[in-house]
């Protein structure tokens, strides 16, 4: 073994161990992208089912007299976030939005059918609202 021999092995060796730490950074990276985007969205998914059961619990009242249901809407809470985070319930497209680092995280508010009979709040509200449904 002649003596550069031994540096270039040892060189080589660093040069492979600081690529797989770095690779180890890019995986941990992109792991904590998609476990904020999955809590968003599971946040998101209980929202709608939330309305979808306080839309269908007035639907069923909604021959009683004088009905007004509050529900206040909880805001997002985003993991690395130090303060809750505001998200845009639609009632026209039955949606709830929020814009996480540049991306849309949207979900769908399941379908609860014909509301005639029903005044649901305007057409869009942010999240920690609180949701007003009266019967006309």
């Amino acid at each position: 073994m002649q003596k550069g021999q031994v540096s270039f092995d040892l060189i080589l060796a660093i040069i492979v161990a600081l690529i797989f730490i770095g690779s180890i950074q890019v995986v941990n990276q992109e792991m904590d992208v998609l476990q904020k985007y999955s809590a968003v969205k599971n946040q998101e998914k209980l929202m709608a089912l939330q309305i979808y059961g306080v839309v269908s619990t007035a639907k069923t009242l909604s021959d009683a007299d004088n009905l007004t249901i509050n529900f206040k809407t909880k805001k997002l809470l985003v993991p690395g976030a130090q303060v809750l985070e505001e998200c845009l319930i639609d009632f026209v497209t039955n949606t709830i939005s929020y814009t996480l680092d540049e991306t849309d995280v949207s979900v769908d508010i399941p379908d609860y059918g014909d509301t005639s009979g029903l005044i649901l709040p305007t057409p869009q509200i942010t999240c920690g609202e609180v949701i007003t449904i009266t019967n006309s």
